[in-house]
Order: C-alpha cells, then sequence, then structure tokens
C-alpha cells in the first residue's frame, strides 16, 4: 500500500489514461519477452549474476501466475458448487446406493435419503 503515497495527483490521472492500453500491450509482449528476448539476451551477455537475477524474476512470475490461476479455479470451483447447491433434487424415496449425489463430492442436501 505504501506505493500508493508515491503517486501525485498527476501521476493518478497519468495512470488513469495510460494504463489500459499499457497494461494490454505489456501482455502481448509478455510471451516472447521471457521466452526469446531473455534467452537472446543470455547468448549475447557473459554475467551470470544478472543473468541468475533475471531467472528468478522469471520464476517469481511464474509463480505469481501459478497463485492468480489458483485463486480464480478456487473462486471458479466455489461458484460452480454454489450454482450446483441451488439445484439440488428432493433425494427423498431414493436408496442410500444411489451415490450420485454425496457429500463426498463436495455436494448436500437437507433432504437426505430416507
Amino acid at each position: 500500500q505504501e506505493y500508493k503515497n508515491l503517486f501525485s495527483p498527476q501521476d493518478k490521472q497519468t495512470l488513469i489514461e495510460i494504463f489500459p492500453n499499457a497494461f494490454l500491450t505489456i501482455v502481448d509482449y509478455t510471451h516472447s519477452v521471457v521466452n526469446e528476448i531473455h534467452n537472446y539476451y543470455k547468448e549475447l551477455v557473459d554475467n551470470p549474476e544478472l543473468i541468475d537475477k533475471l531467472n528468478k524474476s522469471i520464476s517469481d512470475l511464474d509463480d505469481e501466475i501459478e497463485r492468480l490461476e489458483d485463486d480464480v479455479n478456487n473462486w471458479i470451483n466455489k461458484r460452480h458448487v454454489k450454482d450446483k447447491l441451488n439445484c439440488i433434487p428432493d433425494l427423498n424415496g431414493l436408496p442410500s446406493t444411489h451415490y450420485w449425489w454425496t457429500d463426498e463430492n463436495g455436494l448436500y442436501s437437507k433432504n437426505k435419503f430416507q
């Protein structure tokens, strides 16, 4: 949150105006920067310390992407289960051997098998 204090009112307005297009452009280039330009740079530069630092940055980026994907997947899965819970059928009269709608699958019903 401290970074917010670094923005002047003019900086904030500039961010509002240019961020969306800048962000979309960066996303378009990210793949080639990481996979192509980075590898070419490593061929041109003989500085193992700097290369290690760049590799760590890429690894950190990969970790952050994985974390964000996990967050999105968890959100989608919770939403999916919530949607399913709204559509649980009445289980009255079904024998307990019918396991197609079970607690083990993370789904439950107030109307347990009778």
